[in-house]
């Protein structure tokens, strides 16, 4: 899947908010990644976020986030640019 313009400049935004926060960043690095893959994963102590960044409508199709076991410490969220309060919430919270 290609990003485009608005889904790169939301990845951005995310991106730039979590290593403000100290977060790693892993992103895709593929240009065509899997859609049911996580866009971005966030790693900072014992916590792990596999985020899956869309800025399309809610009422779209969503990605399939159960294939992966929630471990402790894994979170897996869906967000959208609406969202951002959320985000910033979750990237937050002390490690």
């Amino acid at each position: 899947m290609k990003l485009d313009s608005k889904a790169l400049e939301w990845q951005q935004r995310v991106t730039e908010e979590a290593a403000r926060h100290k977060w790693t960043v892993y992103r895709q690095s593929h240009p065509r990644h899997r859609e049911r893959d996580p866009s971005i994963v966030l790693v900072r102590a014992d916590r792990v976020i596999l985020a899956y960044l869309r800025t399309n409508s809610r009422r779209d199709r969503q990605p399939f986030t159960g294939r992966f076991d929630e471990a402790p410490g894994m979170e897996i969220y869906v967000w959208h640019p609406t969202d951002w309060a959320q985000v910033r919430a979750e990237l937050m919270v002390p490690a």
